[in-house]
């Protein structure tokens, strides 16, 4: 099921081209991604464009918007979110 709603996402958010490299982003209010197939390979598209949308924090969002939250656990998930950003950044630059 999971798949399916990411690939869903993928083709609602993406368009799939056949040449060129990478992924850009237009300016605008709109982001696109760009995903390039090689030699037909939709497969290695998709997982690719998964991997972007995984790093962006869409399945995230989806996860937590599945349901109705409260404002009170709005603002604890905030808090924790925020504390959790904060314990990786200073893993990140702890010296030592």
């Amino acid at each position: 099921v999971e798949f399916v709603a990411a690939r869903d996402a993928v083709l609602r958010r993406c368009r799939i081209y056949a040449t060129g490299p990478g992924c850009r982003f237009m300016r605008g209010l709109e982001r696109w991604m760009e995903i390039k197939v090689f030699n037909n390979n939709v497969e290695k598209a998709l997982k690719i464009a998964k991997k972007k949308l995984a790093g962006e924090g869409l399945f995230r969002e989806l996860k937590r918007r599945r349901f109705y939250e409260k404002p009170s656990l709005k603002k604890k998930n905030k808090e924790r979110e925020a504390q959790r950003r904060r314990q990786k950044w200073l893993s990140k630059h702890r010296t030592g």
